[in-house]
C-alpha cells in the first residue's frame, strides 16, 4: 500500500488550492472578445450544413469569396458546447484548458515544488490578459506538450499532435518551428532519420486540414495594422515592462551557462522577437520560455532548488501571498457575459419587426449580428480580417476620416437598410439629420438606425431632444 507522508499530504493539498485559484482567476469573459461570436457562428454555419464552406455566406460585401476556415474543429466542437451548455460551458471548459496547460508547464519545473508553483502562479497572471475562449488557449496546451514530448524523447507522437492541432488552430506552425528547432540539430549530430522522419510527417501531417498547404501561409495574410492583438504593447502600458523584464531574467539565465543548449537559445530568440513584435504572442513566450528559464538557473543557482526546510517554509508563505492577492482580485466565478456590450435591441427589433435587407454595422458587432440574424441578415463587415481583406477594411476605416461622401453610394448600392455605428467613426449625424432614416437606438458607444419604409414604421423612434445624446459626433 502506497504510504503518503505528512508532507506530500501538505503539498497536494497547496497544490489542490494554487490550482483552484488558476481556475477561478481565468474563468471571467473578456469585455472585447469579438472573436467569441466569430467563432460561435462559423460553427453553426459548419453544423448546418454539415461541411466547412469554402466561400464567404456571411457577409454582401464578399459573398462567394474565399473563405478560409482553419479552425473548423474547434468552431464546429465549440458550437456544439454552447448549444448544450451554453457560455458558460464555454468559459468553464476554457478554464479547465488554462488549468491543463500550466499543470503541464508545472509538470516541467516541478523539480523543486515551491518553486515550481511559485512560477506556475506567476505564469498564470500572465496569461489572464490572453485568456479568452478562443482556439489560441488549446495552443497553449499543445505548446507546452510538444515541448514535453521533445524533452521525454517521445518525437513519435509529434505527427498526430500537429494533425490534430492543425485542424483546431494556425498556431500549430510554431509548433512546426518548434519540432525543427530541436530535432534538426539531433538529426545532423546523430545522424538518426527518426528525428528527419518525424520532422517530414510533421509538415505533412500539418497540412492535412481544409487549407491544404494555404495553411503556411496564414502568418502571411495577417492584416495587422487594424487589428490590436497583433500590434505590439506599448512602451507606456505595464505589460510592455512585465515582458521586458521576463526577457532580461531570460538572458540572464544564458549568461555563463557552462553547456549553451543551442535549440533553447534559438527558441528564446525566436519568442523574444514574436512577443515584441506582436502582443499575441507574449503568452506563448510565457509559456514556452519559462522552462528553459527556469532550467537555466536550476543549473547555476543549484542551492535554490535543493530541498530545506526554512526555503520551504519561505515559498509556504510567498504561495499563501499569492493566493491571498489572488482570491482578493478573482471575480469569484464571474459567469456574466457582458451582453451590454453587444446591440441586443438592435437584434430584438430587427427579429420581432422581420426587418429585410442588409446591415451596416460597425465592425466589432458583425459577429455577433451574424449570429443572431444569418441568414435573414447579411453584414457589411466582421472580424474575419484575413477574409474582408485590406480593401474593405480600408474602406471601412476611411467612411469615418475623409470619405463620408461615400455613404450614400454605399447605402443605396448594397439595398442597407439597418446602420449600427461607432460614436468615435463620426457619421451618425448623416443618418440622424437624414429624413429617410429613423434613430432606434442610442448609448454611450453607438447608434443605431433604420430605413423608413412599410415595414418599419411601427418601430419606435427615439427622440434624441429628450436625449442626453444631443449630439452623435
Amino acid at each position: 500500500m502506497l504510504k503518503i507522508t505528512q508532507g506530500k499530504k501538505f503539498k497536494i493539498l497547496i497544490l489542490i488550492l494554487a490550482f483552484v485559484l488558476i481556475f477561478g482567476t481565468h474563468l471571467k469573459f473578456s469585455p472585447d472578445n469579438n472573436d467569441l461570436w466569430l467563432h460561435l457562428v462559423s460553427g453553426k454555419v459548419i453544423s448546418e450544413s454539415n461541411s466547412v464552406p469554402k466561400t464567404d455566406v456571411l457577409t454582401f460585401t464578399k459573398q462567394g469569396e474565399e473563405w478560409s476556415v482553419h479552425e473548423w474543429l474547434y468552431q464546429s466542437t465549440g458550437y456544439f458546447i454552447y448549444k448544450h451548455f451554453g457560455l458558460t460551458g464555454l468559459l468553464v471548459i476554457k478554464s479547465l484548458f488554462v488549468c491543463l496547460c500550466l499543470a503541464l508547464l508545472f509538470y516541467l519545473i516541478k523539480d523543486s515544488f515551491y518553486i515550481g508553483l511559485f512560477v506556475t502562479l506567476l505564469v498564470s497572471y500572465g496569461l489572464t490578459l490572453f485568456s479568452d475562449i478562443r482556439p489560441h488557449v488549446l495552443s497553449w496546451v499543445f505548446l507546452i506538450f510538444t515541448l514535453i514530448l521533445i524533452k521525454k524523447n517521445k518525437e513519435w507522437f509529434l505527427p498526430a499532435l500537429i494533425l490534430l492541432w492543425g485542424n483546431l488552430h494556425p498556431l500549430h506552425l510554431i509548433g512546426l518551428v518548434i519540432i525543427a528547432l530541436y530535432l534538426g540539430p539531433k538529426y545532423l549530430k546523430t545522424k538518426n532519420k527518426k528525428y528527419l522522419f518525424v520532422m517530414i510527417l510533421s509538415v505533412i501531417a500539418a497540412a492535412l486540414n481544409p487549407m491544404g498547404i494555404k495553411t503556411f501561409f496564414v502568418p502571411f495574410n495577417i492584416i495587422s495594422p487594424f487589428i490590436t492583438e497583433w500590434k505590439p504593447f506599448s512602451p507606456a502600458g505595464l505589460y510592455f515592462w512585465i515582458f521586458g523584464a521576463f526577457i532580461l531574467l531570460g538572458i540572464l539565465s544564458f549568461v555563463k551557462k557552462r553547456k549553451l543548449n543551442i535549440s533553447d537559445a534559438m527558441l528564446f530568440i525566436l519568442l523574444t522577437y514574436l512577443g515584441y513584435s506582436s502582443r499575441r504572442h507574449v503568452a506563448q513566450a510565457f509559456i514556452l520560455l519559462t522552462p528553459i528559464i527556469i532550467n537555466n538557473f536550476q543549473f547555476r543557482f543549484k542551492f535554490l532548488f535543493e530541498r530545506d526546510l526554512k526555503k520551504d517554509i519561505m515559498f509556504v508563505v510567498i504561495i499563501a501571498l499569492l493566493l491571498f492577492t489572488g482570491i482578493t482580485y478573482w471575480g469569484a466565478f464571474n459567469t456574466n457575459f457582458p451582453w451590454h456590450k453587444y446591440p441586443i435591441l438592435e437584434t430584438k427589433i430587427i427579429e420581432e419587426h422581420n426587418i429585410k435587407g442588409n446591415i451596416f454595422n460597425r465592425y466589432g458587432f458583425g459577429s455577433f449580428l451574424e449570429f443572431y440574424l444569418y441568414p435573414s441578415n447579411l453584414v457589411y463587415i466582421d472580424a474575419r480580417a484575413e477574409t474582408m481583406g485590406k480593401e474593405l477594411i480600408n474602406e471601412y476605416v476611411s467612411l469615418g476620416t475623409n470619405k463620408k461622401e461615400d455613404i450614400p453610394k454605399i447605402i443605396e448600392k448594397n439595398n442597407i437598410t439597418i446602420v449600427i455605428v461607432a460614436h468615435d467613426m463620426n457619421i451618425g449625424n448623416y443618418f440622424l439629420n437624414h429624413p429617410d432614416w429613423k434613430l432606434i437606438n442610442v448609448n454611450d458607444e453607438w447608434a443605431s438606425f433604420v430605413l423608413n419604409t412599410e415595414e418599419t414604421k411601427n418601430v419606435p423612434e427615439i427622440d434624441l431632444s429628450s436625449s442626453k445624446y444631443v449630439q452623435l459626433d
